[in-house]
């Protein structure tokens, strides 16, 4: 059973955006890049606008796939304690949202693909109804001829693809009649049009990749992970993702997680290295980036405490830009 305070289909998400931009005209700002499907991708700015931007220490946090939902439970959670003083089920918040308000500018993508979390079969991956092989069928599509997990591609095209999937992953976002993606390997993706819209309107001192991934064989639930390129960044930058990965790892331990326990660069080679490197590669020379892990589709880290681990590295990241001059 989902917990109350999990919100992640796109109805509910696009229902509380409508709620929250009429109740909070003062510190909610909602824009959208719109789908090929037909969905909204939200950027939920969230602030005190009646103190100026100059001096906010401006973070933006984004959730690219679709078969990682409790990255989109996490902020919306957030947002609502930031906005409302309250959690999405009504328990007053913990945090300080007045100070969080008038000291940050954050910007909140909670999901870049909901035309594919849409046709995700449930809520939440609890690893109680689908194995992880089916799992992975269900992220990246089913090949016709094996029968397990088709390609991973950072653009595709159905009319020149061999063999065509059986069934299209709901990682993959359609941006025309026959062309796909995935999120955050291809400029083409929603998520990459609305980023680059944003980044022409201020700079940022943080970009957030929230995902979650198998952690297949490990007993741990949670990673940090700092850009594949961390080694040739600017100083400031690796000095600033190190504080945010390892700020990560405390609130994760003080939440009950069980993170791996060392702040490393993003692990990809060969192909799936050159997608990053393409797709990340200037704008990791243009502010400090970290990404959170959250272990998925396992017995072993149930819906509620992917939601809290989430949330965690959110918490951190925002605490960690507070002690920064923007």
């Amino acid at each position: 059973m989902i917990e109350p305070a999990w919100v992640s289909r796109p109805d509910e998400v696009d229902a509380l955006v409508a709620e929250w931009s009429a109740r909070c005209p003062g510190t909610f700002v909602a824009e959208h890049k719109m789908q090929f499907a037909g969905r909204p991708v939200w950027a939920l700015t969230v602030t005190d606008t009646s103190v100026a931007d100059e001096g906010k220490r401006k973070v933006m946090l984004f959730k690219p796939h679709a078969h990682e939902p409790a990255p989109i439970a996490a902020q919306m959670n957030v947002v609502s304690q930031l906005l409302t003083g309250e959690t999405i089920d009504g328990r007053p918040s913990e945090f300080d949202s007045e100070r969080v308000l008038s000291q940050c500018l954050l910007v909140f993508m909670p999901d870049a693909n909901p035309e594919g979390t849409a046709r995700a079969p449930v809520e939440a991956w609890d690893g109680s109804e689908y194995t992880n092989e089916e799992f992975w069928v269900w992220m990246r599509g089913l090949h016709p001829q094996t029968g397990k997990m088709w390609e991973r591609y950072d653009k595709w095209d159905m009319r020149e693809v061999d063999p065509k999937p059986e069934t299209i992953g709901i990682v993959y976002e359609q941006v025309s009649e026959h062309e796909y993606v995935e999120p955050n390997r291809h400029h083409d993706s929603s998520l990459f049009q609305l980023l680059f819209r944003l980044l022409e309107q201020r700079e940022y001192s943080l970009l957030m990749g929230l995902h979650q991934t198998e952690f297949v064989g490990q007993m741990e639930n949670a990673m940090a992970i700092v850009p594949i390129v961390f080694e040739e960044q600017p100083e400031h930058f690796r000095e600033r993702e190190m504080q945010v990965g390892r700020r990560m790892l405390e609130w994760w331990r003080k939440w009950g997680g069980r993170p791996i326990g060392e702040v490393k660069p993003l692990g990809y080679s060969g192909v799936q290295a050159e997608y990053f490197r393409r797709a990340w590669g200037d704008l990791y020379e243009r502010c400090a980036a970290v990404t959170s892990e959250i272990r998925n589709n396992s017995l072993l880290c149930p819906p509620s405490q992917q939601r809290t681990l989430s949330e965690a590295a959110i918490w951190a990241g925002i605490e960690a830009a507070l002690d920064w001059a923007d």
